[in-house]
């Protein structure tokens, strides 16, 4: 093995020791489901991963003028990283936090993935992401 390729392998190894929340990634079929008591309708998903491990990152903290003169505020992005090994996941797919030993708070957090995953040697798959809930 190179010492590059040794490199690598440790990286990855490293951070996927910091995914410790356990995530599952849905897709939308293109169909809708009706709720038989209210009568409202919902997208289909499909389960593309039901149990993969992860973590929520936020980046680019930037200052920027906010509306209110003399104010500023830190605009941020968020990613959602996992394993090197989690392959399919695809823009506008859904992950939902379903396990975090480490902060209950994100149980049941729900993002949609607004762009993919590309990037040589990388350690993680790293995907930005917004907030559904």
């Amino acid at each position: 093995m190179s010492i590059q390729a040794g490199a690598l392998r440790m990286g990855r190894m490293q951070a996927e020791r910091l995914h410790t929340c356990t995530f599952a990634v849905y897709r939308s079929t293109g169909r809708s489901i009706t709720d038989p008591i209210t009568l409202e309708e919902s997208p289909e998903f499909a389960t593309i991963h039901a149990a993969v491990r992860g973590k929520f990152q936020t980046t680019n903290a930037q200052p920027r003028d906010a509306q209110v003169p003399g104010m500023k505020v830190a605009e941020t992005g968020l990613g959602w990283h996992t394993s090197i090994l989690t392959l399919g996941v695809l823009t506008d797919d859904e992950v939902l936090c379903i396990a975090s030993p480490d902060d209950p708070d994100l149980v049941g957090k729900r993002v949609r993935v607004t762009g993919p995953f590309m990037k040589s040697h990388a350690t993680a798959r790293r995907f930005p992401v917004v907030e559904l809930s």
